[in-house]
Order: structure tokens, then sequence, then C-alpha cells
């Protein structure tokens, strides 16, 4: 037997070369963010074959440089022969590991490198996917022009994969055979391999790794490569394939030019021996199941003839009976379920899926923004539950997750209702989106989806994976009012998380050696449930500056003693280290009002506001923009302070980092704190103090005459600038500036005779 008179093309080092650092001068220059996951060792078995899915050109070259970068591996493709349509771009694609997937010998040519150790990279969808449909009934069936149903992908991976098993088997008959085995190493181009390495091949199952590619998000707009195009060519229009072309330069030329996230994750690799291989558990990926004769009708009209093969096919390849075939397929199935499943599913994908299957499976043309959030909020939940899926970022942030299950706008769930907008797919009336069912619904055709209609494209792209379309369906179905807790837990839960992170992340043995913490006994926010018939009031306290919540404990545990409800709010960047609040502006320390209060209103039906020193004053802003608030108290809420030497902060803050202090009970105030947050307090001062005209709410202000931190005459400054008439000032004949310790119960005392006073009837 003499041996094939073709071979492989060898790769060109100068040109490929040449490629890598194109490509990284790219994605320097470009808004391209490629991330790559879950390669570990996959690549390390010896040759084999990638399978990954297919939406753009750019994975024809991304896919082998990201590879390559990270195990310096050169990676080979079967890439679409109109690729090669230009003699010159064709040779160099195959100088660089190309093969056109109309090549008479790809099936020998590939099979062979990949026993000498090669990887090819292989579509199986056969073609690019703009529209992401892969199945239909639960079948995987690959869909084309206006939604019809093509074929199912293509089973060459799987082919190529037992055809190199095939040649394997051949390899172990012949290995006690030295002669034997000298024919058909030179057949395979194995000729200088040692009997031992021989025998190692020889068992050793093939690999095909699923790779999926995502992309986020999608934004196709006019860039510079289409109208380039179209000023050199104006008669690409006219033509259906200057259209495709056109498109595609719109699609990927945004990708490039105004920034895409594409994620690549590598999966498990599928081991495929002789006669065996994992399977999956039934023929479908959603659950659907057709009737018996239409199973039978489908495979018959879905059956081809084997294409002919050549020289070491015709002898060791796959032969084309229907054992053969059907294993193939299951190979394929089993590739293709698992490449699906490791789409990384981001937030267009979960809003896709929600507002596709409403419109489709009820008559719901109108969606609430803010019950939307919720909904998604419990199918995040769902998915995070299951723990099979990767999870994009915007849904796994704690930041972003926690306004899910809350009522402050989402900034993703915005940019995906402008793009939506921008293309006429939906329409934004405050908190509301009116969908076009008709543009939403239609069957675009395959070279303008991705164009015109990226929700539908999206929605394809997670129709495959169960657990996602699970999830949203239980979140469509789900009673939000059933629901009430699980939102106000997260909201808990979150202040909690934050709480931890700052406390890891800024108390250190460094830390520590410099400055004191403060303990999470008094760092901690704090929640007591009310009880009796004040339960349903809800009173947010917030300490002072440089302090924690364990500051005001002492009157929160004697509020919650009449059975009020009472959230003690951590202001970030208190309650951990000094270094912590070094970090921090005034607008973090009232985000962390709003958030508290937003909590509070998931648990109680009316709520009051109150703080000491700083917090009084965050109070009497949150009023000002929460007409909700039904009271609001102050203690020493500050707008002159005695030090007049912290005027100089910014002038301070250049020499020095913190200065300091001398509080009155260090176990629940910083006993240093950084010169630059007392900048940021003198501009919270300056921002609140011009918002007091504009309190409407009943107010009650406490001060104490000897307040040696903040001036007395502060308090009567701020009730002649209240803009409520209902308001009360009460003055303390004491030198103290923290005056809601026990050491106070008449201050006690005279705020629960405030708040029994302004409490409505329930």
């Amino acid at each position: 037997m003499q041996p094939p008179e073709f071979d492989l093309p060898p790769i060109n080092t100068r040109n490929h070369n040449l490629t890598l650092f194109l490509l990284r001068r790219l994605e320097s220059s470009l808004d391209v963010r490629i991330r790559l996951h879950g390669l570990t060792d996959q690549l390390d078995m010896g040759g084999g074959i990638i399978v990954a899915n297919h939406f753009t050109r750019l994975e024809t070259f991304v896919v082998p440089f990201v590879v390559h970068r990270a195990t310096n591996i050169i990676l080979r493709i079967l890439a679409s022969q109109v690729l090669f349509g230009n003699k010159t771009f064709g040779d160099y694609l195959m100088s660089i590991g190309a093969l056109p997937t109309n090549h008479p010998n790809k099936y020998e040519l590939i099979a062979r490198d990949i026993l000498n150790g090669g990887w090819w990279l292989i579509f199986p969808e056969g073609g690019l996917i703009k529209d992401r449909r892969v199945i239909e009934k639960g079948r995987l069936n690959v869909a084309t022009d206006a939604g019809q149903i093509r074929r199912r992908p293509r089973s060459g991976s799987a082919i190529l994969a037992m055809t190199v098993q095939r040649y394997k088997a051949a390899l172990r008959q012949a290995l006690p055979n030295n002669g034997e085995t000298q024919t058909i190493c030179e057949s395979l181009g194995l000729g200088d391999r040692r009997p031992s390495a021989l025998e190692a091949l020889a068992f050793r199952p093939t690999p095909i790794v699923p790779l999926n590619i995502t992309y986020y998000p999608l934004n196709p707009q006019d860039n510079a490569l289409k109208s380039l195009a179209s000023r050199l060519l104006p008669s690409l229009p006219q033509t259906s394939f200057g259209q495709e072309l056109l498109e595609e330069l719109t699609v990927e030329g945004s990708m490039l030019l105004k920034g895409v996230e594409i994620d690549m994750r590598f999966g498990d690799p599928l081991l495929v021996g002789d006669d065996d291989v994992q399977l999956v558990d039934d023929w479908r990926i959603v659950p659907w199941s057709p009737s018996p004769w239409r199973r039978y009708l489908t495979a018959l009209r879905s059956w081809r003839p084997m294409r002919p093969y050549t020289y070491l096919v015709d002898r060791w390849a796959v032969s084309s009976n229907w054992r053969q075939r059907q294993r193939a397929w299951q190979i394929t199935r089993t590739a293709m379920q698992a490449l699906y499943r490791l789409a990384t599913i981001h937030i267009d994908h979960l809003l896709s899926a929600v507002v596709l299957q409403t419109l489709r499976t009820t008559k719901q043309r109108r969606f609430e923004v803010l019950e939307l959030q919720k909904r998604l909020y419990l199918a995040v939940q769902r998915l995070q539950e299951s723990g099979n899926l990767a999870l994009h970022p915007n849904l796994t942030d704690p930041d972003l997750q926690y306004l899910l299950a809350t009522d402050t706008p989402h900034p993703f769930l915005e940019d995906f209702a402008r793009r939506a907008s921008e293309l006429g797919l939906l329409t934004r009336m405050d908190q509301v989106w009116e969908p076009n069912t008709d543009l939403l619904l239609e069957p675009w055709s395959f070279s303008s989806v991705r164009l015109k209609n990226f929700i539908q494209v999206y929605f394809n792209e997670v129709e495959p994976v169960t657990e996602v379309m699970q999830a949203v369906r239980y979140a469509m179905r789900a009673d939000l009012e059933d629901h009430r807790a699980t939102f106000s837990n997260a909201m808990h839960d979150y202040e909690d998380q934050l709480y931890e992170a700052d406390h890891a992340e800024f108390v250190t043995p460094e830390t520590m050696a410099k400055l004191p913490p403060l303990s999470p006994e008094n760092g901690r926010p704090a929640l007591l449930r009310g009880h009796g018939s004040n339960r349903t009031a809800g009173i947010l306290l917030i300490h002072g500056f440089s302090a924690s919540p364990g500051e005001v404990m002492p009157l929160a545990k004697t509020l919650n003693g009449q059975g009020f409800t009472v959230y003690v709010v951590r202001l970030r960047g208190h309650g951990t280290s000094p270094y912590d609040l070094q970090q921090r502006t005034w607008q973090d320390w009232y985000d962390s009002v709003l958030r508290g209060y937003a909590y509070l209103r998931t648990i109680t039906e009316v709520q009051f506001a109150g703080g000491m020193s700083t917090g009084g004053g965050l109070a009497l802003h949150l009023a000002v923009h929460e007409p909700t608030v039904q009271g609001v108290f102050a203690a020493a809420a500050p707008i002159k302070l005695t030090n007049r030497a912290i005027h100089f902060a910014p002038i301070v803050k250049t020499v020095r980092g913190f200065v300091n202090s001398n509080p009155g009970n260090p176990n629940t105030n910083y006993t240093a704190f950084p010169v630059q947050a007392l900048q940021e307090l003198l501009q919270f001062i300056s921002v609140y103090t011009k918002t007091l005209q504009n309190v409407a709410v009943p107010t009650l202000l406490i001060q104490a005459r000897g307040d040696t931190t903040v001036r007395p005459d502060s308090a009567q400054y701020i009730y002649d600038e209240l803009g409520t008439e209902d308001k009360q000032l009460i003055w303390k004949d004491v030198d103290r500036h923290v005056i809601v310790s026990d050491d106070f119960p008449d201050v006690h005392d005279d705020i629960l005779t405030f708040l029994q006073n302004h409490q409505p009837s329930l």
C-alpha cells in the first residue's frame, strides 16, 4: 500500500506570526474585551477537535488567536469555502492553518493531522447562524431564512472522531506485526514514532471539546467599515451578496469599533472511543415529544448517504450503515447540547426570553419595568441555585443584583430598552414598556435579523438551555406579592454582604497596626423587628460621622421596646476602619440611607427617619427626596462646627491623611478619621443646607446647648429654614454631642412622643 500523494499545507510561520501580531494590535486599540473561561488541560490530550457555535466571521481568526495565546498551540480551522473565493486570500488562509469546507480530501487530511497531535476548530452548525435559532420543537435543527427549518447540525466532527478511532483500531491490530505497522504508519504519517508512542496513541480516545462564544451587547450601527465599503462599491446594495456583506460589516464592524464583550467558554471534552461515547439521555433539548410516526418520518427525511471517501477512508473510515450514522448523530447531539449550555447567560438573554415568551404565550402587551426587574431577580436566583450555568457579571454582581430586587431603575434594563426602542421593537413610557408585537414576532429574514431584532436573536440563543427557559417560566408565573419577603431579604442580605466585603478589604493586619478598627458587634447594620400595634411603623435610624450603628443602638432598643420596627443603617465607610472611610464620598453615605429606606418600606407600612449628628442631616435630606417619609427627627444635626480648623481640610489633606479624635465612646466611633472625609462632610452640609426649605413633613430637632462638636446655633438655623409648619426644637442643658445614649432617657422619651403623635391610624 502506497502513502497518499497529497498532504496538509504546512503552516507558514511568517504569515502566522504576522497574523498574531496584527490581532494583538487590533485588540489593544479596539474596545473588544475577550474573556477566556474553562480552558485548562483539555488540549493536553494529544490531537482532537474543538466544536464551536458560529455567529460572526470574526471567529475564524479570533478563536485560533486566543487559543494560541493561552496554550501556544496552533489551532487549524475548517472554514467556509466562501472565504477562499479570492485565490490570494485563500492561499493566505491555508498558510495559517485554514482548510475550506469543500476540499475533496478534508476528512482524511484532518484525521491524519489529529493522529499527529493537531487540533482543529469545526463549526458543526455548518455556517453562520445569524438568528441563533438551532431548535424546533425541542429538537436540534438549524433554521435559516424566514424561520424555515433547513437541516440538522452537521455530523462532520463526529465522523472525523470516529474515523480517527478507526485509524487507531487499525494501528492496534497491526502493532504485533512490524511490517504491517510500518506500512500503516507510512500511510498515516506516523513513520517517525517509537513503538511505545504508537501503542499509547492507538489506545487513546479522540476528544471533542465544546466551545461556546457569546457576544454582549449586540448593538449594530452604521460604522466606518460599512461606510467605506459603500463608497468604494456603490452597487453593493443591488445584489444579494452585497446586502449580506453590508449586513456583516454593520454587525461585526459595530462589535469592533463600538465595543463588545466576547466570552469564550470551553467545556469538558467528550471522549470518543471505538464503540462507546457518553450520550444524552434522550433526543430532546427542551421538553417536547413528537408522536412516533413523526419521529420515523423525520428520520426518513433527514437520511443522506455518506459522502464518498478517498484512499485511507476507503479502508478504515466510518461505514455508511445506519448504525454508524446514528452513532455519529448521537455524538453530534451530545456535543451540541454541551456547547449550547456553555453560553454565558447575560441580562439581555433573560429580558429577551421573558418578553418573547410572554408575547407568545399570554395576552399581556405591557410590561411594568419595576415588576419586570423583580421577575428577573427571581429568574437569576433560580439559575444561581442550579449552579450549572455560567452567568455574566451583570447578573452576578451584588450591586446590580440588588437593584433588581428594588424599585431603583436598573442601568442594564434602561440600556436594553434604549436599544430596542431605537429599532422600534418597543416604546418606553415612564416605567412602562409597550412592545411592538408585530416586529418582535415577525420571522425576520436570515440577513436582517441581527440588524433589526436582537431580542429574537438572544431568545434563540438561550432557547436550547433548559435551565434558562425553566427559570424564565417560573419567574413569569410567580405571584410577586408572595415573594415580598424574598425581595426584602435580598435587600437586607445585600447590606450584610457590603459590610463583610468592606470589613475584609479594610480591616487587615496592616491597617490594624496603624489605626484601630471597630468591632463587628457595633459595625454591622441591624434590624429590630417590631411587635404589637406599632410593628407596622418603621424607623430608619442613622448614625453620625465617623461612628457606627452601635452609636444609636441604645435609642433603637428603646424605640423597639415600644413595638416599632427599627432598621439601623450603616453608612458606607463606617463601622469598619478609617481606611474604609477614606475611600468614600458623602454620596456613598446617602446611597446607604436610600437603600436602608427602600428596605424598610418592604417590611413596614409607615416610615419615619431620624439620626444623630450627620445622620440627622441625612434624615432631613431624605425627607426632601422621599415623599413617603411620615416624619423626621434629628439630634445635633450639623450646620456649623465648633472646630473652625476643619474648613482647612482641602489644604491639610495634601500633607496629612488622618487626624486624631477623642470620641466619647471609642467602641462605636473611630479614634482617627481621614481628612478627606472631613471635606466630604463639609460638602454634604453645603448641599443639604440648601434643601431645608423643601422639608415638608413633621420635624423634631433636639440640640444640646453645650455641644462640643456642632455649634448649638445650627439647630436654630435649621429650624428657621425648614419649610414645614409642623416643627419643634427641644434644647437640652448638657455639654455632650452624642445625646442618644442610655445616659439621656429624656431624649428617647421626646422622640417616642414625637413618633406617637405623628403615627397615622392604621
